[in-house]
């Protein structure tokens, strides 16, 4: 005969005890052998039995070129002794919030796993989304006007986003995205482009137009 004796009171017999706990502590546990002649032995192990552990991370949305910044919000009641990231571009990590620059936009796999102080393991998945940038791009035809026509027509030639603004060097803004300006003198001047998407990756261009000064050469009569 086979008896369990488990120190939350309660008991059990067969060769073999799964017992499932809901409360954490260090339980003793008596494991008693008899025979149908009276004889018995005994003997009692000590079991610690840890609070459960929530497993996950962040992994906050960035534009290309910017580091994703991963977070562990793992909870566990037992230090941890190991982090093992995996970026799902064969890039890998050992410490608890690593930071991580991708190489091109996509969505990336990527999973953790740590250990805690009692040897166990855990292991959490989740993704990391590298969101593309706009391309700016814009022409000014020649680029060039005169004093007598100032007029610089703008027409946009940029792809991927979602808003578009202009910022010209005599203080003027435009949203659309073709326009034409007339400067108010000579001069060389400045159009900044602007673009972003809804994903909040922005991105920029700048030329530079001139206005021609035309003189007047008057050659009297002979």
């Amino acid at each position: 005969k086979y008896d369990w004796t488990i120190a939350d009171g309660r008991m059990a017999s067969g060769t073999n005890l799964n017992r499932k706990f809901n409360v954490q502590g260090v339980f003793k546990t008596v494991f008693t052998a008899s025979t149908n002649r009276n004889c018995v032995d005994s003997m009692s192990e000590i079991y610690p039995v840890y609070a459960p552990v929530y497993k996950g991370f962040d992994a906050f949305p960035v534009c290309d070129g910017e580091p994703v910044l991963f977070v562990n919000k793992s909870k566990t009641s037992v230090p941890y002794t190991s982090f093992a990231w995996y970026f799902g571009d064969k890039k890998t990590a050992t410490i608890e919030n690593p930071v991580h620059v991708y190489a091109k936009p996509g969505t990336y796999p990527v999973s953790l796993r740590f250990q805690t102080l009692p040897g166990c393991f855990y292991d959490t998945a989740s993704v990391a989304v590298v969101n593309p940038l706009p391309i700016p791009g814009f022409s000014t035809g020649s680029g060039v006007g005169s004093i007598v026509n100032p007029e610089i027509t703008v027409t946009d030639m940029s792809s991927g986003a979602d808003s578009i603004e202009y910022r010209t060097s005599d203080g003027f803004v435009f949203k659309q995205p073709n326009f034409v300006h007339r400067f108010p003198d000579s001069g060389t001047y400045t159009i900044v482009q602007r673009v972003s998407t809804d994903k909040g990756c922005k991105d920029s261009l700048s030329k530079e137009v001139v206005i021609l000064f035309m003189y007047t050469l008057h050659v009297p009569g002979v």
